[in-house]
């Protein structure tokens, strides 16, 4: 199994998908046993738009353990809509995790730099050795990670 925290590999995914935002197809497009059963892109309107996620329809249903057939086909059609809906919040968080990680593996290296200093040095002497950042590179990352906390982290 590829490694999940894989940024590389993660944005190349994000970057080869439909673009976000997705959204799950529901009221008043969609109702009944049909409603968030897909999802599309760009607009929660279905209407001129493809699906870019759908359901698999469960076609053997074991019973459940008190051999209830309706009871367990029930139970994978709440599993099927709650595997779709997490895989379309997951695409539209998709960049803003990307970028907070990238900024957390920035903010470690940084730190690391400055707990291996010795003595009374500057910050600047310190940081710069981390992928030659200057002091405002350093300040930049940091106006980032606060304007990606202050938006919540996602858009």
């Amino acid at each position: 199994m590829p490694d999940p925290l894989d940024l590389d590999a993660l944005e190349a995914a994000e970057k080869a998908a439909t673009p976000a935002p997705w959204f799950l197809v529901g009221e008043p497009w969609a109702s009944g046993q049909f409603c968030e059963t897909y999802a599309v892109a760009g607009s929660p309107d279905p209407h001129g738009r493809a699906a870019v996620l759908q359901w698999v329809e469960v076609d053997e249903v074991t019973a459940d353990d008190e051999g209830d057939l309706s009871r367990a086909a029930q139970l994978a059609e709440a599993t099927q809509r709650a595997n779709l809906a997490i895989a379309v919040r997951a695409r539209n968080a998709a960049p803003a995790l990307i970028a907070r990680a990238r900024l957390a593996e920035r903010m470690a290296e940084i730190l690391a730099a400055i707990d291996e200093g010795a003595g009374p040095a500057s910050f600047e002497s310190i940081v710069t050795p981390v992928q030659n950042w200057s002091l405002a590179h350093v300040k930049t990352v940091l106006r980032e990670w606060d304007a990606l906390n202050e938006k919540g982290g996602t858009e």
